[in-house]
């Protein structure tokens, strides 16, 4: 394909352009010598892996040239030999001092950018107003950068973050940086659901609606959501402690769990309650008609549940209820025989279908005909007994009532949700964790799970902006 040179007996002189002009034609000049060198010639036979490359190529040549172009236009930010200091806020003290060089890293490739310094005689402080004026701060990344290794660190280790985002995208960084810079976002999105936990406990308190509506996105008003919350194990600063999830989800009775959006953290129980119901609330809870929590029977999440859901449904997970049920029938039947065996499982699976029929104080009833003969299994029966009992108090067992309101009767989201969003990432063969690290890729990583679909641009700009 034969393309025709350019013709400039039609354009302006240069003296009459204007610099964005005269820098447009410079890039078009460029782009064509770049196609005519790299672009194939008539008769030549390529293969698709080819032509694949060299549009790569010409594509990322064009691509770094324009941003070098567009940089240089935004000139070096000098504004005459005294300036108002940008610290102090004095007028004419900031003196230049000339012009320094800073080595910025894009998704474009490396650029180098000469900026006008100033220094201030009244606080003694410098800067740069091109840093400024492109929202670069004092680091090195710009915030698309930021953002992108974010999302492979997500799912990645640190290491081999750093390596495929060489591989994909060209951009090459240290593992020690991009681990640096994935604290600093989790940080920054820990600060964000701090700030609309105030925002939260501030409209509760003036019971006004328009305020509680400013609490999450317009338009939001759910008709039916559940929660569920977990705790999952991981090694963090020398020991195995517990990182709490919840997940806020929409239960259908076809498609399962939609518009699935987790929260986990490290805080000890009662700061989890108070972060989740903040989580809940800024997703709609507050408009929402009708909810649930579903959950197994550890005691702080009923706890945590009191506090902050008390007027919703509250659900024990059925089969939790049901593993309790084969301890009882273990220790009642035994299971040394198949006939045994077999007695246990037709003594736990009828309780079942009397659960799933509203009949749970006949549950109870059975358990209560049981007469142990050890000392062990009469500490079964009272410790089971006294489960079922209190959880049947808390209406927490009413099974039909629960299903035929669309809600989930199993936990099985939250489980499912511990592996996928803190073990896949966070339990992997000798990995180790700091506190703060383990705690912002929690952040990190129930953002980037959950099905609403991360966005880690924000964090990176503030992040950007304050290095």
């Amino acid at each position: 394909m034969a393309i025709p040179s350019s013709d400039s007996s039609s354009r302006p002189s240069s003296e009459s352009v204007s610099p964005s002009e005269r820098r447009i034609r410079r890039l078009v000049e460029e782009f064509e010598r770049t196609l005519r060198e790299s672009f194939p010639r008539d008769g030549d036979s390529q293969t698709l892996e080819q032509i694949e490359r060299v549009t790569e190529e010409i594509g990322e040549s064009i691509k770094e040239s324009i941003q070098r172009e567009s940089i240089a236009q935004q000139g070096s930010g000098f504004n005459g030999s005294r300036v108002r200091c940008f610290f102090c806020r004095q007028m004419v003290t900031a003196r230049y001092r000339g012009d320094r060089a800073r080595q910025l890293v894009t998704l474009h490739g490396s650029v180098t950018v000469e900026r006008a310094y100033y220094h201030c005689t009244e606080c003694g402080q410098g800067f740069c107003p091109l840093d400024r004026q492109l929202a670069i701060g004092g680091g090195q990344l710009s915030a698309s950068v930021v953002a992108l290794l974010c999302r492979f660190a997500c799912y990645l280790s640190f290491r081999e973050a750093a390596r495929e985002l060489e591989i994909v995208c060209g951009v090459r960084l240290s593992h020690s940086t991009i681990t640096r810079y994935s604290q600093a976002v989790g940080n920054q999105l820990q600060q964000a659901h701090e700030g609309k936990r105030e925002q939260v406990r501030r409209a509760l308190e003036a019971g006004d609606p328009s305020e509680q509506d400013k609490l999450c996105p317009p338009g939001v008003r759910p008709i039916r959501q559940q929660i569920t919350m977990d705790g999952v194990i991981i090694h963090v600063g020398g020991q195995w402690r517990e990182a709490k999830l919840g997940c806020l989800y929409r239960p259908d009775r076809k498609n399962g769990a939609q518009d699935a959006a987790y929260f986990a953290t490290l805080a000890n129980s009662a700061r989890f309650g108070s972060d989740l119901h903040t989580f809940a609330a800024v997703s709609g809870s507050l408009k929402c008609r009708e909810m649930a929590v579903v959950a197994d029977g550890a005691e702080w999440i009923w706890q945590e549940s009191g506090k902050y859901f008390a007027s919703r449904v509250q659900i024990l997970d059925f089969y939790h209820a049901t593993e309790h049920l084969w301890a009882v029938s273990r220790a009642w039947h035994g299971d040394k025989t198949e006939a045994n065996k077999k007695t246990a499982k037709g003594w736990v699976k009828q309780q079942q279908e009397r659960f799933l029929a509203g009949k749970a104080s006949e549950v109870i009833a059975s358990l209560q005909e049981w007469v142990p003969t050890t000392g062990e299994s009469r500490d079964i029966k009272r410790r089971e007994l006294g489960y079922f009992q209190q959880h049947q108090s808390c209406g927490r067992l009413d099974y039909p009532k629960y299903v035929s309101a669309g809600f989930h009767i199993g936990s099985g989201v939250i489980e499912a949700g511990c592996k996928n969003v803190v073990q896949s990432r966070m339990k992997e063969a000798g990995m180790r964790w700091s506190h703060k690290g383990a705690q912002s890729m929690l952040y990190m990583r129930a953002d980037w799970c959950s099905q609403r679909g991360a966005d880690f641009t924000a964090p990176a700009r503030a992040i950007v902006a304050l290095a």
